[in-house]
């Protein structure tokens, strides 16, 4: 999931419990990053921190904009301030955006466990399945399977039953060839 999903659950996370501003909101965003960490000595340092601190504030308020055009949260005016609230659809994206985020997690605690012979998976998953030819790379590249060229990657790694599980479980099995090598060289090396 890339960083806008990833802004978008956290900002309805923190609607979630009631209404904020958008001060308020963009405050609990960034209280992890910059509030906890020490204040820098040099200008040029304090300089450059401003700047990312007008970047960041710019891309959260632009998420927050998107986010109450899609109808996510709704704004109320109180008193000189508006208050943002979660909308019903809000709750269930934010739902369907931590499915999706669990979903591409599968795989992140498969183990790799160096193999003795040569292992190469070649892979032909229609552009309709793009998530989960995604999914597949990017667990490859977690397992420490090298790409060689594309869709095909090769290692001397132990798939875990999980994985096949998993590729059975995305129903890409058949776009997906495991092949185990037991010679590896040239045509002239080997003959």
């Amino acid at each position: 999931m890339g960083k806008p999903a990833n802004l978008t659950i956290k900002i309805l996370d923190a609607l979630s419990d009631g209404a904020l501003t958008a001060v308020e909101v963009i405050g609990v965003l960034t209280m992890t990053d910059e509030f906890t960490q020490n204040i820098f000595g040099s200008v040029a340092e304090a300089r450059v921190l401003r700047v990312q601190r007008r970047k960041r504030y710019m891309r959260y308020m632009n998420m927050l904009s998107y986010i109450k055009k899609n109808e996510l949260i709704s704004a109320r005016k109180v008193g000189d301030v508006i208050r943002y609230s979660l909308t019903a659809d809000g709750r269930r994206r934010r739902d369907v955006l931590r499915a999706e985020n669990t979903r591409r997690a599968i795989g992140a605690s498969y183990e790799a466990k160096p193999g003795k012979k040569l292992i190469v998976i070649a892979y032909d998953i229609p552009e309709k399945l793009r998530k989960q030819r995604e999914w597949l790379r990017a667990v490859l590249k977690r397992l420490g399977f090298q790409k060689l060229q594309n869709s095909v990657w090769i290692g001397k790694f132990l798939l875990p039953k999980e994985f096949i599980n998993d590729l059975l479980k995305f129903s890409i099995e058949e776009y997906v060839e495991i092949i185990e090598v037991g010679s590896s060289g040239t045509t002239r090396e080997l003959l």
